[in-house]
């Protein structure tokens, strides 16, 4: 549960400006310099006109040497210059060899779209379903159902491919409202699952009045974009969470738990959702209780610990190449790829002894808002 000061604008984490990507940040021990690993690029952003991309190095902001030793330079500022670098570790040090100077403008106001990359691949006779999908949200500021209309028309582009294998991939992915896991669960789940009980929410004893159970759509309430799947890849990371967990877990009565296989890291583990007070209310403050626990329709929820991978995979560690996203050789979707076809590929990764391990930090100041109920949408 937490509370937060409402914003004049908008109640939206996309409100304050930005340059438009998310990172993992490194720490030199001796000089005290923060250098950003990026993660993403958002599209129509700053960073992105400016030509930075996935897997991309930071290691000055304004400036022809390593500078930084406050994180919010990477977030927002005016016009400048990114200095981008390789990153090489020989025995536990890392050293970066300067590659190019990007001149990227002001930080501004960014849309912060849950989808960022959608394809489809065919190979050795399967057609494969791609979609990173980066968070539960119904459209900008949580309002409207632009964004739910958008995965509609992406899985009407998928059915129409015939697509019959999927990948999914939440491996940034923290969560949102339980109606667009709702919406997603019932593009995926096998076609007579449709109708079904998608979830349960359970609050306590004093409010079990409130309990609730929602239902899989119907095929045509989904403009008959059902993928009708029997197995699913799922990607992973170390802030998979909430409503990317529900989706997994109310997948498994319909899927069984052998047919989804995750792939990435292990998952966050909070099964439980809220509701948000105060968005119509004239008083300055959001509050935002955990007020249920959500179970799958077989009334399981035991993701406490959070979803072990299948395969564990760990992207983050550097001297990984990060490839974009949609790329088949990227490290989880090609492993994904490779169980679904037979064809193996094995890209390298820093998994040598040594090796050091990063986490998506950027994220962080999102305060994304775990899983949450909306009464009455």
């Amino acid at each position: 549960s937490r509370i937060e000061k409402k914003k004049e604008e908008t109640k939206s984490v996309t409100a304050s400006d930005s340059y438009g990507f998310e990172f993992a940040s490194y720490k030199d021990s001796k000089t005290g310099f923060y250098y950003a690993w990026v993660i993403y690029v958002l599209p129509g952003s700053p960073a992105a006109e400016a030509g930075l991309e996935r897997g991309d190095w930071i290691i000055a902001v304004g400036s022809d040497s390593p500078n930084v030793t406050n994180t919010s330079a990477f977030y927002s500022g005016g016009a400048t210059t990114l200095l981008v670098a390789d990153a090489v570790r020989e025995n536990n040090v890392i050293t970066f060899q300067k590659k190019k100077e990007l001149s990227i403008a002001a930080s501004r106001v960014v849309e912060d779209t849950p989808f960022l990359k959608d394809s489809v691949y065919t190979i050795n006779g399967k057609n494969i379903g791609y979609l990173v999908y980066n968070s539960f949200t119904s459209g900008p500021d949580d309002e409207g159902d632009e964004y739910d209309n958008r995965m509609k028309q992406i899985f009407a582009q998928f059915k129409a491919k015939n697509v019959n294998e999927f990948v999914l991939d939440l491996r940034y992915n923290q969560g949102g409202l339980v109606t667009c896991a709702q919406l997603m669960t019932s593009l995926l789940v096998p076609a007579d699952a449709l109708g079904k009980t998608f979830c349960i929410m359970e609050h306590n004893e004093k409010q079990s009045k409130s309990n609730e159970t929602l239902l899989l759509k119907k095929n045509a309430e989904l403009g008959n974009a059902n993928l009708d799947l029997k197995r699913i890849y799922v990607l992973t990371g170390s802030v998979t969470a909430s409503a990317s967990e529900a989706v997994i877990n109310c997948l498994i009565p319909y899927l069984t738990r052998s047919n989804i296989t995750i792939i990435g890291g292990k998952t966050i583990g909070k099964r439980v959702g809220g509701n948000t007070f105060g968005t119509k209310e004239e008083y300055d403050w959001l509050l935002h209780p955990i007020t249920l626990r959500i179970y799958n329709a077989d009334h399981n929820a035991d993701y406490a610990n959070g979803f072990e991978p299948d395969v564990k995979i760990e992207e983050l560690v550097v001297g990984n190449e990060i490839l974009p996203f949609g790329d088949t050789n990227e490290m989880l979707l090609s492993e994904a790829l490779s169980r679904i076809t037979g064809l193996k590929s094995q890209p390298a990764r820093g998994e040598s002894e040594g090796r050091i391990l990063l986490a998506p930090s950027s994220l962080e100041r999102k305060k994304t808002k775990g899983l949450i109920f909306e009464s009455g949408k």
